[in-house]
């Protein structure tokens, strides 16, 4: 029988999901080869349970934390072209029954006996169907990314003792990228590639001098599903990136930095004068802390298997990012090796710029998701030690 994907996308199922999940992973032996689980921006945490899942059954579930809330439609389009199995179904966890294997391995077994059925529909449950994946996304389609990272330069109008990306120590020439390679380097990628959710970040992006620039080239772009704009709050851009913001439909999402109070008010207040959608960032666990990942000087960590579990664990190996020229699995990667003086390996990154092998490396990188040599310089998202969010240098 051919090879099925069950795609699930949550939102807010935390009650009823555990034992969702682990009927799921025990029946679908017999019938699906990977589960993908989307959670569309659950604050009741879901998304904590979901990435223990992940973390028990790696080889079962993969796990995909949404940044913010795009609708159960739009993130099944976004998954469902990323999948590779011959076939996929789609189920919410409210339609979840007892005879789902059974319907399902009946209609995996209609479509392999018929070449020319391109959607299997259950008798039993209209709303139940087997897609076979050529005929929703063909091979001449362009993959999709899910999520990237856009980094602009580590410019910034704080100076936080954690950062995460350590912007505030970063050298000059890394400050501000050129808005012309920046394009160069989406429009190679662009090539090749769709890119579901685009997330512009610095340094802080909304000081970045060439913004309007970079934001008439990606809202033009129909490669490029949605864009989200990661700000501090602090600083209230032009009006002309202001209205390309608007005309363009990008979302700001601001981190919820309590140590400044009321100073994103005059940003919030312009946002809401025109209309544009932005949201309160509670950083990557959902709670109003960092995560504490080692400062420039950390012992680095020579257990592979401890490097490898860092990695699995952490939250931001599904951020791939676009910084300088390179791609890497996480936003700070690139960074820190400047900062913290370590040597990446060849594989840690993939090459953008004059690369005729891009898509090729970039889905390869992409599919092995392997630990980088920044792992061994960061404890991670998962050690359990966090720090006050932007407390200042």
């Amino acid at each position: 029988m051919s090879a099925l994907s069950i795609v699930m996308i949550t939102q807010n199922d935390f009650g009823i999901l555990s034992n969702i999940i682990e009927e799921l992973v025990r029946e679908s032996e017999y019938v699906a080869d990977y589960l993908i689980i989307y959670d569309d921006c659950s604050v009741d945490g879901t998304q904590r349970l979901l990435e223990d899942y992940s973390r028990k059954y790696p080889q079962k579930i993969a796990f995909i934390p949404g940044e913010r809330k795009i609708g159960k439609e739009r993130a099944t389009i976004m998954i469902s072209n990323v999948i590779e199995t011959d076939y996929y179904c789609i189920v919410q966890p409210d339609d979840w029954r007892n005879n789902l294997f059974r319907e399902l391995g009946n209609g995996c077994k209609a479509l392999d006996m018929d070449d020319g059925l391109t959607i299997w529909q259950s008798n039993e449950n209209s709303n139940l169907m087997i897609f076979r994946r050529n005929s929703i996304a063909p091979e001449k389609e362009k993959p999709v990314i899910p999520f990237m990272v856009l980094c602009v330069g580590q410019a910034c109008n704080l100076k936080c003792k954690n950062c995460g990306n350590f912007a505030p120590f970063s050298e000059k020439e890394y400050l501000r990228y050129d808005v012309n390679y920046i394009v160069s380097d989406l429009a190679n990628i662009l090539k090749h590639f769709k890119i579901g959710e685009l997330n512009i970040q610095g340094g802080e992006p909304l000081i970045y001098t060439d913004l309007d620039k970079l934001l008439s080239f990606l809202g033009n772009n129909s490669d490029i599903g949605s864009i989200m704009i990661a700000s501090n709050g602090l600083h209230v851009p032009s009006e002309t990136v202001l209205d390309l913001i608007a005309r363009f439909n990008i979302t700001i999402r601001i981190s919820n930095y309590a140590i400044f109070g009321h100073e994103t008010d005059s940003l919030r207040k312009i946002l809401k004068e025109k209309n544009i959608e932005y949201y309160e960032y509670h950083f990557a666990g959902g709670q109003d802390n960092w995560s504490y990942m080692g400062g420039k000087e950390v012992t680095p960590e020579n257990d592979d298997l401890i490097v490898d579990r860092r990695f699995r664990e952490c939250r931001f190996q599904m951020c791939t990012t676009l910084e300088d020229g390179k791609i890497a699995h996480c936003s700070r990667a690139i960074n820190a090796s400047r900062v913290q003086g370590f040597i990446p390996k060849p594989k840690d990154v993939v090459y953008v710029r004059g690369n005729v092998n891009l898509k090729e490396d970039l889905l390869s990188y992409l599919n092995e998701m392997k630990y980088m040599e920044a792992c061994r310089y960061c404890y991670g998202t998962n050690s359990g030690k966090t720090c006050i969010p932007a407390e200042q240098v």
